[in-house]
């Protein structure tokens, strides 16, 4: 545990990221915390004061996320939507929350919250889809949910599991409602911005350690 320096529950020295833990929690103001952001590497997700870095992606993540991205960046090309990666940090006022999805769409005009020069977290993101861990999956499905169901423009919300062929969406509907879909067969498709998308492309050459397998 590094040696930090403690003020009423808020950190006055930012640590080295050599000795932040994947996990662990700590505290600080926003303006450390975009501070942070500004000078480390890694991704840091912020919660009313309470900042966590977040783990590093395994292998079968990486290659779900790269898949999903080129499927929505075909399937988008006609359409207005910009589909982007972990590099865009969102901000979610109801909770205080700034964050890091896995993959991100949006469309003109952005609106951004901006509270450090050069450091802009958007505040109108379309669709959000994060890639389940093991150590993430119980929080994206409860808490994440909760907050990122909080933003007016959300659309839809996707939920991807690396570790087995199982995609979850909530989608909001004309009435306003969230509307649940699930999905586990590798011959089956799911909508994403009413772009139908099978789950052979996304988990295109995943493998799964339990039974063995390769999806192609």
């Amino acid at each position: 545990m590094p040696a930090i320096l403690e003020s009423e529950n808020i950190f006055t020295q930012i640590p080295p990221l050599d000795e932040i833990q994947e996990g662990e929690v700590f505290y600080m103001s926003e303006e450390e915390y975009l501070e942070l952001v500004e000078k480390h590497e890694g991704r840091f997700q912020y919660e009313n004061g309470k900042v966590i870095l977040m783990p590093y992606a395994q292998k079968n993540h990486n290659i779900v996320e790269a898949n999903i991205i080129g499927e929505l960046y075909i399937a988008l090309q006609a359409s207005p939507l910009i589909v982007s990666t972990n590099e865009t940090l969102i901000y979610v006022p109801a909770f205080d929350l700034y964050a890091n999805p896995d993959v991100v769409v949006f469309q003109e005009p952005t609106e951004y919250r901006e509270r450090k020069k050069g450091i802009q977290a958007l505040l109108n993101p379309v669709c959000i889809i994060e890639i389940l861990s093991p150590s993430t999956a119980r929080y994206d499905r409860s808490k994440k949910l909760q907050m990122y169901q909080s933003i007016p423009s959300l659309q839809q919300y996707v939920m991807i599991s690396q570790e087995e062929v199982q995609v979850e969406t909530l989608t909001k509907n004309k009435e306003r409602e969230w509307v649940y879909r699930f999905a586990f067969e590798a011959d089956q498709s799911i909508s994403i911005l009413d772009h139908p998308i099978p789950l052979s492309k996304m988990y295109a050459k995943v493998q799964f350690e339990k039974a063995n397998t390769t999806t192609t």
